[in-house]
């Protein structure tokens, strides 16, 4: 069981224009180091973000990531005013099979659901459509129900999800836990 990130990207649709980023990963061990103030926490709080793991960072939803991806921001001097965003991770388990997964910030869209594509948008685009399936996150049964982005993910990694009990006694999956360990 592995879990490789291939590339994370931002998109922002703001009413200066298109903005966005692209960074590419290497097989094992990635530094990330530039100075404040650059994007490294957005990097970061993005990747979460795009596997439905933002409370990881305390946060739910959009307010994990940072106001640049859902409000405005500034570039070479000039201020701008998001209108949309999103992020893209491409991933690629043991398998060394390749999804590249898409997770709104700002949109009309709904924001608990996470677009998968199978196939390396990032690294190695391609001119052929591909099929994208939305799956929900951050709502009830996202881990056990087949229209749950966790449960897929479990899938792609061909991972048993342990039954936790709640304080309850009632049953709940939790991914969160099991993906920490992949990482």
């Amino acid at each position: 069981m592995k879990l490789r990130i291939n590339a994370f990207k931002i998109h922002l649709l703001t009413d200066k224009g298109p903005y966005g980023t692209l960074a590419k990963f290497n097989q094992g061990l990635n530094v990330i180091r530039a100075e404040n103030t650059s994007g490294k926490s957005a990097l970061l709080n993005g990747i979460f973000y795009a596997l439905g793991l933002e409370i990881l960072v305390g946060k739910r939803g959009i307010e994990a990531t940072k106001p640049v991806l859902s409000q405005a921001g500034e570039y070479l001097g000039k201020d701008f005013k998001v209108l949309e965003s999103y992020v893209e991770l491409e991933i690629a388990n043991s398998s060394e099979e390749t999804i590249t997964v898409r997770r709104y910030v700002k949109s009309a869209k709904d924001i608990r659901l996470i677009e998968v594509v199978n196939g390396a948008l990032l690294t190695k685009p391609s001119k052929q459509n591909h099929k994208v399936n939305s799956y929900f996150v951050g709502v009830s049964g996202a881990a056990k129900r087949e229209q749950g982005f966790h449960y897929y993910l479990a899938n792609f990694f061909k991972l048993r999800l342990p039954d936790v009990k709640r304080f309850e006694g009632k049953m709940f999956l939790s991914i969160w836990n099991v993906l920490l360990r992949l990482c």
